[in-house]
């Protein structure tokens, strides 16, 4: 999946299941120690994410570091290589 394509469902997603009502999200916003997000969000983005690219997230990798900006998500999913273009 394209980076375009990957940041959309990402926004897409905080906006309408989350309801995280800064959508768009700014890519460096800290989405959980700035409280906008607690740990069960964190485990729907994994989900969403495992959906998306049809990937498994490890449980030890659900946390604020790997999944607490949007930033945080791209720079995982490009150490995984689950990231094109």
């Amino acid at each position: 999946m394209e980076a375009s394509a990957l940041e959309e469902s990402i926004q897409k997603f905080l906006a309408d299941v989350i309801r995280l009502d800064i959508a768009p999200v700014a890519r460096d916003l800290e989405l959980v120690s700035d409280g906008h997000l607690d740990s069960m969000d964190l485990v729907r983005i994994a989900g969403h994410l495992e959906d998306l690219l049809d990937l498994e997230i490890p449980d030890d990798d659900v946390n604020a570091e790997q999944l607490g900006s949007v930033d945080r998500i791209f720079a995982y999913l490009k150490r995984r290589g689950s990231l094109s273009g």
